[in-house]
């Protein structure tokens, strides 16, 4: 399961972790124990990206009844 935490002013702020983005961190996204920091544009191309496949996979379910 992934589970999202904004971030605090206090915390490290870098650059975003994908690849070639060069936001700020304002997101931490962590899953099986291991997590990364994300900016908020990325975040939601993530979130989008997890729907999206959360609904394909869904429908494969529903086409296989």
């Amino acid at each position: 399961m992934m589970s999202w935490f904004q971030v605090s002013k206090d915390y490290f702020r870098g650059l975003c972790a994908s690849e070639d983005c060069l936001g700020v961190v304002e997101w931490r996204l962590e899953a099986g124990g291991v997590g990364s920091d994300y900016c908020g544009n990325c975040k939601e191309k993530i979130c989008k990206i997890s729907a999206l496949g959360e609904l394909a996979r869904l429908g494969q379910k529903y086409d296989q009844v």
